[in-house]
């Protein structure tokens, strides 16, 4: 399989791609630190210690994840590294999902994880109107209206998870109606929204 045609797996906030044919995962930003899979397979799992520091895997048998922060266990099926394509991402979430459920701490990369690698933003449409995610400057971003909508202008309708915000539609323009309204004004809709990380997980 290509290089560019082979699937992507996560561990740890690190993307590696799966070299199935020599057995490595291959780091995504620098491809010359490779974990070589071959030292760590049993029977059906490859299982190893990954160092998330060093991105790659720790050395010493001795070493217990669960008392150091930069340690972290890894159990990957040898079946994933027996597809000979690139999976859909409903497969990939089938697959990430059995993973989340049996502890094995990774996950395969999909289409618009696999974009956003390659420099592309996620993108919103707020009522017609797409806003770029721009982490960089911690805001919503519109080429088109030649405005941004900061985080920070949501404090107080912040979760851990959701953002929420009062949109004026006609104006496309944040409003602060007060608090203790009894209906909400004519055109303005509150919006919600995932938190930053979870808009975009790359930053």
């Amino acid at each position: 399989m290509e290089k560019q045609n082979r699937p992507k797996i996560a561990l740890d906030g690190a993307v590696f791609i799966m070299d199935a044919e020599n057995e490595y995962l291959i780091d995504n930003t620098t491809p010359h630190n490779k974990i070589d899979l071959s030292k760590h397979r049993n029977l059906s799992m490859y299982e190893f210690i990954l160092d998330r520091t060093k991105r790659n895997s720790a050395i010493g048998s001795y070493l217990m994840p669960d008392a150091h922060y930069d340690l972290n266990r890894i159990r990957l099926p040898v079946d994933l590294f027996k597809m000979d394509r690139i999976p859909s991402d409903e497969k990939i979430k089938e697959i990430n999902q059995d993973a989340e459920s049996r502890g094995m701490n990774f996950a395969l990369v999909d289409s618009a994880l696999d974009e956003r690698l390659s420099g592309k933003l996620p993108a919103l449409d707020i009522y017609g109107d797409i806003f770029t995610v721009d982490l960089r400057f911690n805001a919503l971003r519109s080429e088109t209206l030649g405005r941004s909508f900061h985080f920070d202008s949501f404090d107080g309708l912040m979760s851990a998870d959701k953002c929420h915000f009062f949109y004026h539609v006609p104006s496309r323009q944040l409003c602060f109606p007060d608090y203790d309204i009894s209906e909400m004004p004519k055109d303005i809709c509150l919006v919600e929204i995932d938190g930053p990380q979870t808009l975009d997980p790359v930053g």
